[in-house]
């Protein structure tokens, strides 16, 4: 990591007062616009930055260029919730971000096509926070949903017939992996639905690795392995965004 800094001035799609004096829920991706195959050392490359926000039944799509220095709109699309504090994921050419809802909103990058898709409805139950989206083992869109102590892989699939269907392709019963038989903790007063046991904080996507947390720990786990190792202790739960980095002397 080099430390280095830009600032960025904030697109003007999201000022309150053309927005019925609301501030839009809002979420950014911020992607390599070098064109080139390898990013493994993409610090003083041009940028863009994707910056999607949800406002009165709608979702917009605004793109800041470094080079340019300049933000413009790109698509605009019915939405059916507001977009979720939720990591993203960009899945070949196309960016995906969760919704509030039983939903995940995606811009295709190429054909600046914005659209939504709905999560399988076996997941629409589940906690909220407990649904994280992911990249399949075969590259594609994948879902990631903790129903108690189970963990569930789920995969956006083309079947023969040529139509898009989620398909289970995994569950993990972490109960008899972590030491996890935990009473549900109950949350504050203003919420009708009780904290689960176990919740998804993040994941690191090149190593299948997820933080779990629990009343006794948060928990990294490592998904084919099933290894695990309880990295702090946390007695309140957030999603966050693992990473990991590197710089070489000399490289930029």
């Amino acid at each position: 990591m080099t430390g280095n800094r830009y600032a960025v001035p904030v697109t003007p799609d999201v000022n309150p007062r053309i927005n019925y004096g609301r501030v839009p829920e809002s979420h950014a991706a911020v992607l390599c616009a070098a064109g080139h195959n390898d990013h493994g050392d993409c610090s003083s490359c041009p940028f863009f930055i994707v910056w999607v926000f949800t406002n009165i039944g709608y979702a917009y799509i605004s793109r800041y260029s470094s080079e340019k220095d300049t933000w413009d709109m790109m698509a605009s699309s019915p939405a059916p919730s507001e977009v979720d504090s939720r990591p993203s994921i960009l899945v070949g050419n196309v960016i995906y971000w969760p919704l509030k809802s039983k939903h995940i909103l995606a811009f295709e990058l190429a054909t600046s096509r914005l659209y939504h898709i709905e999560c399988p409805p076996e997941t629409h139950s589940v906690y909220r926070r407990n649904v994280h989206i992911m990249k399949a083992e075969d590259g594609g869109l994948g879902l990631a949903t903790m129903t108690g102590f189970n963990l569930q892989l789920w995969a956006l699939e083309i079947n023969s017939g040529g139509v898009t269907g989620w398909v289970l392709r995994k569950t993990i019963e972490l109960g008899a992996v972590l030491p996890l038989e935990v009473p549900s903790v109950p949350l504050t007063d203003s919420h009708l639905v009780r904290r689960p046991p176990v919740r998804i904080l993040g994941l690191v996507e090149e190593d299948d690795l997820f933080f779990i947390w629990t009343a006794v720990g948060v928990f990294a786990v490592q998904l084919k392995s099933l290894q695990f190792k309880k990295v702090f202790e946390a007695d309140v739960s957030a999603t966050f965004y693992p990473y990991t980095a590197f710089y070489t002397t000399g490289a930029a």
